[in-house]
């Protein structure tokens, strides 16, 4: 019985972290919105942005088996310029523009 109610508290944790990582998610992107759009108040971009995120996460994957394999097959491909090349763009352009600055 001792292991069975571990088995949920570790369903439990992972659910409540991936809420908390679709919040903090949201969150960034209702923000980045408001900012590039020149507002002052994130809010009421929030309801729209978690609306069109819900409705491209239903048509994006036909199910979760073909979600996996395209992140064993494409994932590393797609995901290496936005997680090595453009960030590392953006700190050139940030430390060319600090050093012109001075």
């Amino acid at each position: 019985g001792f292991v069975q109610r571990l088995e949920i508290l570790s369903g439990a944790t992972f659910i409540l972290g991936g809420f908390l990582k679709v919040s903090v998610l949201l969150l960034a992107v209702s923000r980045g919105i408001a900012k590039v759009a020149n507002c002052k108040d994130y809010r009421f971009i929030v309801t729209p942005a978690a609306l069109l995120i819900a409705n491209v996460s239903f048509f994006f994957y036909e199910n979760t088996m073909y979600m996996f394999r395209w992140i064993r097959d494409v994932w590393g491909y797609f995901a290496f310029p936005f997680q090595f090349v453009i960030p590392i763009m953006i700190w050139i352009g940030a430390e060319i523009k600090v050093r012109l600055s001075k």
